[in-house]
């Protein structure tokens, strides 16, 4: 028989010989059965064809989960329908089966199959008829090659693939796709970016993109953009994404806080290639003593909804307007670009927020609190880049002078590491420079909250310059378990508007313990230790091995009256009178070591002119060590120095120091039989090793 429809004679005779509940006759049966298989197998090529391309219509609503759950198709359903000779041969097919089956004649004869057999949630000739099933519908992935009968098996596949695109971000929400002109700088993107995080959160995660462009949003102290209770999920766009707001006009009227993104009870997501703009414009008119609580990005943690695992990379903060209201009466809006908390009326050791980082971003012109960390814990803040910290630069570009700026701020958290940051401070023009107005500062460490400690903190690796700014490296406050090692705070020897620190005390009343500081650099300072807290408030200080360049402007290295800070070998140069007394080394380069001049025993002179092989009239020498004077000259010894190699030594005098300063220097001499027979020098002459003249 040609491919086609079942012959209607066939499957009236079918029906006539049928009555519901009777057995049907066996003639009859086997003749439309028959037709039904061989029209079938006649047309396997084309239903074959209905699923070779297939793509899952779930975006434009054609197959939904109703859909699939409402068709009922499952294998045991089919079996139970299935045709086989057994069932024919033994009566099994009744006229009552028979009749409820859902191929029927006229299905097969015009080629659709009818709803009133389906029902009105499930695939049917509806939408059959208009495309929304087809070739292009379905996914070759979600079911074996040639079918496979077993359907909802491979629905249940779907779900698994979508949960699993959701975990690894690859579910894309594009906020363009949510209203007109988003992202074109002019009208207010809230609304519709909100409605994409809904699309996010609904998901259960994704990717929230953002496309290059300008997004406008109102900031609010919910935030612009909630987030709430959401996981896995990202928030990133293309280079050259802006979010930004307005600048907003705060005064007695309007003094509630503002903050762009928020987020509270989020797990497992991260914020990256995004530039935010904050603007802010304070008028005189706000009541004196007010202060305000201002983010781009807040992350606040309370004991029903905690935010973990979470990431801050490759972002650019720019902040624009006023810390202090206008004109500068001293009050301070308490900004911060990023502030990651727990809830402080639980307690000063809560510390919901855990294991996060921030990490590779750049701040520019930042006011406040750049990175502000409270209550938190298992934390890494590396390799940002803090330019123009404390520009007080207002919305319409003019600039003030500096202020209070603090770069990363540890405030009762615990296991927190700062590496690598880079720390500038304006170095701008100045205008109308106010020394109350505040200070520029790399780091603080303390307590926060009433009670509360920071401990377990390591701080390593930063470079801090003050340039045209006042303020101190580092500010120690009430905390335990500290390390500040190899970092460089650097101030500005012509700077005279404000003080710059090293390591300073933050309150008389605050207490730190185990605390140590070492190899640092601190170069041009006006003081490099400074611990105003008195003896009993501090435990276990320790500074050593820290290099300490003095300039000009210096006043003070330690300021540690009254304390139990322990001042331990460290390294000084220029103004001998402050570097003198037992235990502080200098380091001076030079030359030669000096003859002359007041030292300490164990006081380092490196080289500046030192050749490894003693040619061209240079020492090979690379350091001396300051042993003591004879009365005569300071006697310095070799610490760092070439082995020379030749048929015969050196005339020391010809080398820049002195003889003396040259005692213990070695020469190999290659000339003897025995090649490799040494020599040394005693100050005089080169002696061989069994006490001769060479």
């Amino acid at each position: 028989m040609a491919a086609g429809n079942v012959p209607t004679g066939n499957v009236s005779a079918f029906y006539g010989n049928t009555t519901a509940g009777l057995t049907a006759s066996p003639t009859a049966i086997d003749a439309a059965i028959q037709d039904i298989i061989q029209t079938i197998n006649d047309n396997w090529s084309w239903l074959q064809s209905l699923v070779a391309q297939p793509e899952l219509g779930f975006p434009d609503g054609s197959v939904t989960t109703n859909k699939i759950r409402d068709l009922a198709v499952s294998t045991q359903k089919l079996a139970d329908a299935g045709v086989t000779t057994i069932k024919i041969a033994d009566g099994t097919i009744t006229t009552a089966k028979l009749a409820d089956m859902l191929i029927t004649a006229a299905k097969i004869a015009d080629g659709t199959i009818t709803e009133p057999k389906y029902g009105t949630g499930s695939v049917s000739s509806r939408a059959i008829a208009t495309g929304a099933v087809g070739a292009t519908k379905l996914d070759p992935a979600l079911y074996q090659q040639y079918g496979d009968i077993a359907l909802n098996a491979r629905f249940g596949q779907i779900d698994a693939q979508l949960a699993e695109k959701v975990q690894k971000g690859t579910i894309e929400i594009n906020v363009k796709d949510y209203g007109l002109d988003v992202g074109g700088g002019i009208n207010d993107d809230t609304v519709a970016i909100t409605n994409a995080i809904s699309a996010i959160s609904t998901l259960g995660g994704g990717r929230l993109f953002f496309p290059r462009g300008r997004y406008k949003v109102t900031p609010s102290a919910n935030g612009a953009l909630a987030f709430s209770n959401m996981s896995n999920f990202e928030i990133t766009g293309d280079k050259g994404a802006e979010i930004f707001c307005d600048p907003v006009l705060v005064n007695s009227s309007n003094l509630g806080n503002n903050r762009l993104l928020r987020f509270t009870g989020c797990k497992h997501f991260s914020i990256h290639g995004l530039k935010f703009k904050m603007q802010l414009d304070f008028a005189s008119t706000i009541p004196s003593g007010s202060t305000r609580e201002d983010q781009t990005i807040f992350i606040y943690s309370y004991a029903d909804s905690i935010n973990e695992d979470f990431n801050i990379y490759d972002n650019e903060f720019e902040y624009y307007g006023p810390q202090l209201h206008d004109p500068l009466d001293g009050e301070t809006s308490r900004l911060s670009t990023i502030a990651i908390g727990s809830d402080t009326n639980i307690g000063p050791t809560s510390r919901l927020t855990n294991n996060f980082s921030v990490f590779s971003n750049k701040f520019n012109s930042c006011l406040g609190r750049t990175v502000y960390l409270l209550l938190s814990e298992n934390g890494s803040v590396y390799g940002n880049q803090f330019k123009d910290l404390g520009a007080l630069i207002y919305p319409d570009g003019s600039m003030k002078t500096w202020a209070v700026a603090l770069a990363i701020r540890i405030l009762g958290c615990k296991n927190i590491t700062a590496t690598g940051n880079t720390i500038n401070g304006y170095k701008g023009e100045l205008v109308n420079p106010d020394n109350n107005l505040g200070a520029v500062v790399g780091f603080v460490c303390g307590g926060g909250v009433t009670g509360g400690i920071s401990e377990d903190v390591t701080i390593t690796g930063n470079v801090i310059n003050f340039n045209n700014t006042g303020g101190y490296g580092l500010g120690l406050d009430s905390c335990r378990n500290v390390i500040f090692a190899d970092n460089t705070i650097e101030g500005t020897e012509s700077f005279t508007d404000g003080q710059t620190y090293g390591v300073r005390s933050e309150e008389i009343s605050d207490t730190s313990h185990n605390v140590k500081v070492h190899d640092n650099i601190f170069r041009n300072l006006n003081i490099s230790f400074d611990l105003k807290s008195t003896a009993d408030k501090y435990d276990n200080i320790q500074v050593y091995n820290n290099d300490f360049i003095v300039g000009t402007n210096n006043t003070s290295i330690f300021n540690t009256t009254g304390t139990k800070a322990n001042i331990g070998d460290n390294y000084y140069s220029d103004k001998a009178s402050i570097c003198a007394g037992p235990g502080r080394q200098r380091k001076i380069y030079a030359t030669s070591p000096p003859t002359t001049g007041t030292y300490t025993r164990g006081d380092i002179c490196y080289n500046t002119d030192w050749d490894i092989g003693g040619s061209g009239g240079k020492s090979p020498i690379r350091s001396w060590v300051y042993q003591y004077n004879n009365g005569t000259i300071n006697v310095w010894r070799p610490l760092d120095f070439s082995i020379l190699k030749g048929t015969t030594p050196p005339a020391i005098p010809s080398w820049s120091g002195s003889a003396e300063s040259h005692t213990g220097l070695l020469f190999i001499d290659s000339a003897t039989v025995s090649n490799g027979v040494h020599c040394h020098y005693n100050g005089s002459i080169w002696v061989k090793y069994d006490g001769t003249a060479r």
